[in-house]
């Protein structure tokens, strides 16, 4: 299985597991990856449950599954307490998986960082993108810090994490976008503003619920843009909704986003 021949390893191992302790934790991971098998979680909750007390990290992966019921009956609080005490005997894969249900629970705080760095230190690299997505919006007691956000999902994606990797890239394709609309839109002349600021140029941030948002050019529209898109020769502006695009121009046809 180390060799990366998974197919060989669940051959050699699938009818030990029930005998042998280090058997049942190979079985574990390959049933609940799917590699050299058919994946199954029921089976691999099985035999991480015979394999647990062998390897701490299987240990974790038995008490995540616990927590979430795969392969098993869900049980958060029993799911908890194993992951603790999975971390408390040394598995720092136990640390990110506390992390992670941190984060999803919008509880996070300073050991929630401090156990995610000791799991990514000690190679678990997901615990890096993790620590980045807490930063990036902010979360439980842990305040939004871009900074440390893009620092720590640098370093997920160098270490090849596809999330932060696929973050990256997403970015890319929004800078793309926004370039491809202001040369479609004929936005150069933005860059050449004076003192004054241009009113289609004004970016205005509107916290409220969508549905309480009125579209009357006023503070309240979420943006607008100016161009000739008529071909007329002369400008107009356009304006966003949620679901449309108008213009004070009433010879222009919507367009439907």
């Amino acid at each position: 299985y180390q060799e990366g021949k998974p197919t060989q390893a669940f051959n050699l191992v699938k009818d030990l597991g029930k005998d042998y302790p280090r058997a049942a934790c190979v079985l574990s991971v390959l049933y609940y990856n799917g590699q050299g098998c058919e994946q199954d979680y029921e089976k691999a909750f099985y035999y991480s449950s015979l394999g647990k007390k062998e390897d701490v990290d299987v240990y974790a992966m038995y008490a995540r599954m616990l927590y979430y019921g795969e392969g098993c009956k869900k049980d958060e609080s029993k799911g908890i307490y194993e992951l603790c005490a999975a971390a408390a005997k040394g598995s720092k894969l136990a640390l990110m998986r506390l992390g992670e249900i941190d984060l999803y629970k919008n509880n996070a705080n300073e050991t929630t960082i401090t156990n995610l760095n000791i799991a990514g230190e000690d190679g678990y690299n997901y615990s890096y993108f993790l620590l980045a997505t807490i930063y990036l919006n902010g979360n439980g007691t842990i305040k939004q810090n871009n900074e440390k956000a893009f620092e720590y999902m640098k370093k997920a994606a160098e270490l090849g994490v596809h999330d932060a990797i696929d973050f990256f890239e997403n970015m890319k394709k929004t800078v793309f976008y926004l370039i491809l609309a202001f040369i479609c839109f004929g936005q150069t002349d933005i860059f050449a503003q004076t003192d004054e600021v241009k009113p289609w140029t004004d970016v205005v941030i509107d916290n409220r619920d969508p549905s309480l948002w009125t579209w009357n050019k006023n503070n309240s529209s979420r943006f607008s843009i100016r161009g000739d898109f008529d071909g007329d020769g002369f400008s107009e502006n356009l304006y966003e909704t949620a679901t449309t695009i108008f213009s004070d121009n009433d010879e222009l046809t919507p367009l439907k986003l």
